[in-house]
């Protein structure tokens, strides 16, 4: 056979893909599983293997972080295991933290590093930068953290360094992995609580009125005692757990909690706990699959899904995100089977405050809390209740 001749028209299409696996192979990332060291190690467990485990996470056990001294610069050093040739290198940071300029160097004894790259990141979002060059030939590669932002983001040291993951490819890097794909898929996290309401619903499961979400809709029944019990002729079920984002209700609602009941009205206040890790889009991309797993799994139940509520300061980062996931998730609406109500503004005072009187720690409300989330939801609620 002439070496010129065509492939395809000798052989079939299963045999050139047995042939030729490197054309639809995913590229190797050279970074993944590989061990490193910090110069400035973290002691809370945001360290090892979160760099370098192929996950775009933003937890201890999926994003790395350096400890809190104000000493910079810092640095990360990863080893290849061997020597490799590669052109790109990918780094990226979660949504919150205060790291600024990341400088990337590549060496092959782990004592001279010549610099690749570097990116400037900003905050208040999770970003990945694509870093190229010309092909070098190296054993390691090192991340310096010159710097960072003074002001602190989403709760931590702003002299911490996080990163959310390294990779390092001889080619172009992969796309980029979805961005809502944390919130939107089901991921178990308290399976006690999951299985005491399996129990729960074992013995009774006879619900008109089901609560679902985190904390804020978990400490209602003994933090409102008073405004919960109006809820009594309607049978009512409060599954909300304290420290959920939208993908673990979604892990509950596919694993039991719905089988076998049929309410009238399903209440869903679910994405605060969102908004320290992820853009409004995400969130709301996370709140719209919860719903939409409602509708399916209960179709002939009225949602109410309520605005995530207001929390912070007025000003605060998360207090605008949740602003901006209600704006999105509003849309969500049909005025049949979903029904969408945002009460946020009864929380608040002239100021745009939450006053202690309502919400102490500007985030969970007291029994004079959820009595203004009662009145200000129960006329709505009430006419779908009919």
């Amino acid at each position: 056979m002439p070496l010129s001749q065509p492939i395809k028209t000798v052989l079939g299409l299963t045999a050139v893909a047995a042939l030729l696996p490197s054309l639809s192979a995913a590229p190797e990332n050279l970074a993944l599983h590989r061990d490193y060291v910090s110069s400035a190690p973290n002691v809370h467990g945001w360290d090892k293997p979160g760099l370098t485990d192929g996950v775009w996470g933003v937890d201890e056990a999926t994003c790395y972080a350096t400890d809190e001294s104000p000493d910079f610069p810092k640095n990360v050093t990863v080893d290849l295991g061997a020597s490799h040739s590669f052109t790109t290198v990918v780094v990226g940071v979660p949504p919150f933290g205060s790291t600024k300029t990341v400088e990337v160097s590549d060496s092959v004894d782990d004592v001279t590093f010549t610099p690749f790259g570097s990116h400037v990141f900003q905050t208040g979002e999770a970003q990945r930068a694509v870093l190229t060059s010309p092909q070098v030939n190296a054993r390691y590669v090192r991340l310096t953290y010159p710097d960072h932002y003074a002001e602190r983001h989403g709760g931590y040291p702003s002299t911490h360094a996080l990163t959310s993951e390294l990779e390092v490819y001889d080619g172009p890097a992969p796309a980029a992995p979805d961005p809502t794909l944390a919130a939107t898929t089901a991921t178990a996290k308290d399976r006690n609580r999951h299985q005491d309401f399996l129990d729960r619903l074992a013995v009774d499961p006879n619900i008109g009125l089901l609560f679902l979400g985190d904390s804020i809709t978990d400490f209602w029944p003994r933090r409102g005692e008073s405004s919960w019990l109006k809820f009594a002729p309607y049978q009512p079920a409060d599954f909300g757990v304290s420290g959920d984002r939208t993908e673990h209700l979604l892990w509950r609602m596919t694993h039991g909690e719905l089988d076998g009941i049929h309410p009238k009205v399903a209440v869903i206040m679910i994405g605060t706990n969102n908004a320290g890790r992820d853009a409004p889009g995400t969130t709301a991309a996370g709140i719209k699959k919860v719903v939409e797993t409602v509708r399916e799994k209960l179709p002939q139940t009225k949602i109410l899904l309520l605005g995530v509520f207001p929390r912070d300061d007025h000003d605060a980062a998360n207090r605008q995100k949740n602003v901006a996931v209600n704006e999105i998730i509003s849309k969500l609406a049909d005025g049949k089977a979903v029904h969408y109500l945002d009460i946020g503004k009864a929380f608040l005072d002239a100021n745009g405050d939450l006053p202690k009187e309502v919400m102490p720690d500007k985030l969970h409300p007291n029994a004079k809390g959820y009595e203004i989330w009662y009145e200000a939801m129960w006329p709505t609620l009430q006419e779908m209740l009919r």
